[in-house]
């Protein structure tokens, strides 16, 4: 596993989310990177504008750093890690040594769940926002099968407050999770080393649904069995397994090309 990985985390995540992940695939501080996304962990840097392009435009920047220093990275998103990854690995692939993605996607035409639909209509959003006091958020985490150990820490930073304006951000520049526009256009140029990961059991996107998106992009699909929307927490081992099948192809075909 010669290039460094690099994860995205989702909502209403932190980096914490990959630590079941990365004890799974044995990575060392020196093998990795995962950023917070600005105004999860805390406030944003001041002038930070807390849209999709800006997330996006904050990541390729981190990207580029690890790429200067070690080369081409081996991205992996989840939630709105994943879809950032996407348009991330298509507007610059000349980064990337493969992505994969777990429970998230997009296309033109699709739509988000409820709470996104919500959540990406201003004023509405911001209303639901003040609606929703961290018991409520740890009921529902619960009930979508998060991890109980991530539950306490995403409640936490519902807490503080932060995250709160950081998804409406998201969601709201992203009018609820609908697509169309250069976001589209890019999924065109994702590198061909990709692989689409998804929890059977997922309330908000149905499995169906990333399958559906890996046979129209012409990428490989694998469901994790016994997972929801966290499958990255909730089955770290057979998550791993996918991904390392991923690095070693990459591995094996970049080792033969040189030789």
């Amino acid at each position: 596993m010669s290039a460094q990985k690099f994860f995205i985390h989702g909502v209403p995540d932190c980096p914490k989310i990959w630590d079941p992940l990365i004890r799974e695939l044995d990575l060392t501080e020196a093998d990795y990177t995962a950023p917070a996304l600005p105004g999860f962990l805390a406030a944003p840097p001041s002038g930070f504008v807390r849209d999709k392009d800006a997330y996006a435009r904050f990541l390729i920047e981190n990207v580029e750093s690890v790429f200067e220093a070690k080369g081409p990275v081996d991205l992996v998103g989840h939630d709105w890690g994943a879809l950032l990854a996407l348009r991330i690995a298509g507007l610059r692939p000349e980064l990337i040594r493969t992505w994969a993605v777990a429970n998230g996607a997009y296309r033109e035409g699709s739509q988000g769940h409820q709470a996104a639909r919500l959540w990406g209509r201003k004023g509405v959003g911001d209303l639901v926002m003040r609606l929703t006091p961290a018991r409520r958020l740890h009921k529902a985490l619960v009930c979508a099968d998060m991890p109980e150990d991530m539950v306490e820490i995403a409640v936490d930073l519902w807490k503080r407050g932060h995250i709160k304006k950081s998804i409406l951000g998201l969601y709201q520049s992203a009018k609820g999770l609908t697509w169309s526009g250069p976001w589209v256009e890019t999924l065109a140029r994702l590198p061909k080393r990709g692989l689409v990961l998804w929890g059977v059991n997922d309330p908000f996107g149905p499995v169906e649904l990333g399958q559906a998106w890996a046979e129209e992009f012409g990428f490989p699909f694998a469901a994790i069995d016994q997972a929801g929307h966290w499958a990255i927490a909730e089955q770290p081992a057979a998550f791993a397994d996918h991904l390392l099948d991923l690095w070693n192809a990459a591995d094996a075909e970049l080792n033969a090309a040189s030789t």
